[in-house]
């Protein structure tokens, strides 16, 4: 409660005193014996989404298995009605 009030009585413009505002968190952790491990609860969520969706969700880049440049097998694009020959690295 001792948070909700403070922040209540602020003035529109007046600063907040944060060192203040994070004793107080840090204070709550101690005395219910936690501490902060940062991880959030958006982070857990996204964690359980990207398990549930990926087969190897401990490949952070498991994502670009299926991304393609689109570039056809002979290293043309053809941009506004002109081919165009994309430089491979054999070219360089």
């Amino acid at each position: 409660m001792l948070y909700l009030n403070y922040v209540r009585e602020l003035q529109f413009d007046e600063k907040p005193d944060y060192q203040y505002l994070r004793d107080l968190f840090k204070k709550l952790l101690y005395r219910h014996q936690l501490s902060n491990d940062f991880v959030f609860d958006w982070v857990l969520a996204e964690r359980e989404e990207n398990q549930k969706s990926n087969s190897n969700p401990t490949d952070k880049f498991s994502f670009l298995s299926n991304f393609s440049l689109g570039v056809p097998q002979d290293n043309t694009l053809n941009i506004i009605g002109k081919p165009l020959k994309i430089a491979s690295d054999k070219n360089i």
